[in-house]
């Protein structure tokens, strides 16, 4: 009888989107899930990328980080280090997409960005008094 589970010889990397996906908006989450699971989306270009296709999915134009960071309710820097994450992951367009849908996942769809959630709690406590 084995007491101890077997170190598997692989461990997986973690999913290098997770940080980069968790500071976006609901708003941005879903619209790129949703864009994720309609087909692989692209890195290193505007047309196909994530931005851009989730953009046409909710009927706006995205082709710049600014236009980006107004329509998913973000900014601008968070815009930027996702792009910057995503067009250098190793691997397919079709892996990638998979990587992007597993980090919403584990990050969650509906989830607020830490500092959305901080400036809340933190509104609600002042006005107890």
């Amino acid at each position: 009888m084995r007491l101890f589970s077997r170190q598997p010889a692989t461990i997986d990397a973690e999913n290098s989107l997770v940080p980069v996906v968790r500071p976006l908006s609901p708003k941005g989450k879903q619209a790129l899930y949703a864009a994720a699971n309609s087909g692989a989306l692209k890195r290193r270009t505007w047309d196909g990328c994530a931005f851009n296709q989730a953009g046409n999915l909710l009927g706006e134009s995205v082709q710049s980080r600014r236009r980006a960071a107004q329509v998913f309710d973000t900014t601008p820097a968070v815009v930027s280090h996702f792009i910057s994450v995503w067009d250098q992951l190793p691997g397919s367009n079709e892996a990638c997409t998979q990587l992007l849908r597993d980090a919403i996942e584990e990050v969650g769809l509906f989830t607020e960005p830490e500092a959305t959630r901080t400036r809340t709690l933190a509104g609600s406590v002042w006005s107890l008094f």
